[in-house]
């Protein structure tokens, strides 16, 4: 089945968290693209979002494989999902969403055990929004993330 994914990035008074969680769960979904505005109108803020290269690389990637939801916790202020999508090369995209749009930031861990990568697996994490290598991991990686916000990683098997 096909997800259609219809963005507001830039357009309807979302927060720059908000697009940003838009965007990476759009990439994960392996979506098409339908955007509800003019690329020529929108904030500067917002355009960096949708021209995002890394996680346009994630959406378009050969394997056409969709993304799954792989953890979910909800307490009090406490909201978050772990999602993962497989790519071509073995490697996984992985988004870090803080659905809470209240309170504070929260912690929040992809394991490798959550894509079925034994305990302990030592890989490689890239942080797609800030364009930087966090470097080589073992097992985990925890990340704060700030309500309505998402973090985007690709993490590669070493």
């Amino acid at each position: 089945d096909d997800l259609t994914v219809q963005l507001m990035i830039g357009d309807n008074g979302l927060s720059i968290f908000e697009e940003r969680s838009q965007f990476a769960l759009w990439a994960i979904f392996a979506a098409p693209l339908i955007m509800s505005n003019d690329l020529a109108t929108v904030s500067p803020e917002s355009k960096a979002i949708l021209q995002n290269r890394e996680i346009i690389a994630v959406n378009q990637d050969p394997a056409g494989k969709q993304g799954i939801l792989v953890d979910e916790f909800a307490s009090g202020y406490s909201k978050y999902r772990v999602w993962a999508r497989e790519l071509h090369d073995g490697s996984y995209s992985i988004v870090l969403q803080n659905h809470h749009n209240m309170g504070t930031s929260v912690k929040i861990t992809f394991d490798a055990t959550m894509i079925g990568w034994e305990s302990g697996t030592k890989f490689a994490a890239r942080d797609l929004y800030a364009h930087k290598d966090l470097g080589d991991q073992s097992g985990s990686i925890t990340m704060l993330v700030n309500p309505s916000d998402v973090e985007a990683l690709v993490v590669k098997r070493l």
